[in-house]
């Protein structure tokens, strides 16, 4: 089974494979279905029970509005910190939150080509540890880990 780009691609699996209306059948074409076909029947009973659905952009960094995905990333970054890096954020009495995070891992997280897009990013703050509650370059997992969800090597480039 693979991952849809969306619910298109997710949903029409077997209407690609039915003719039209008053479309004759492919020659040597038969009407049995196959064992993949018949489990993907059972996404149309599943697509009729659902109410709505989101497609999420993907975090890749292409070659169409660039400040506009870094923006995006930088969004993800933020809220993904917050969820697993509490301890780097410092609250001032202005109401004003800061997190402890040396630039260049920003621009890390904003520039480089993640393997697996959010679960990479997801999974390098997960494998990195705090220094004094700050996200230093020394935080990071080792180059090893790092290059296993970043792509040539391209996080400080």
């Amino acid at each position: 089974m693979t991952t849809s780009n969306g619910f298109d691609d997710f949903a029409n699996p077997l209407k690609k494979k039915e003719p039209e209306p008053g479309e004759p059948d492919e020659p040597g074409q038969t009407n049995e279905l196959s064992a993949s076909d018949l489990r993907s029947s059972k996404l149309d009973d599943f697509t009729s029970r659902l109410r709505g659905y989101l497609d999420i952009a993907d975090l890749k960094l292409s070659e169409g509005d660039r400040e506009l995905q870094m923006l995006r990333r930088a969004v993800k970054l933020r809220s993904i910190l917050k969820l697993n890096a509490k301890p780097i954020f410092i609250n001032y009495s202005n109401g004003i939150e800061y997190a402890r995070i040396n630039e260049s891992i920003i621009d890390g997280f904003l520039r480089c080509d993640f393997v697996h897009g959010v679960r990479s990013m997801e999974a390098i703050i997960q494998m990195s540890r705090w220094i004094d509650g700050r996200f230093v370059p020394a935080s990071l997992p080792s180059t090893a880990q790092l290059n296993l969800h970043v792509r040539n090597g391209t996080f400080w480039q």
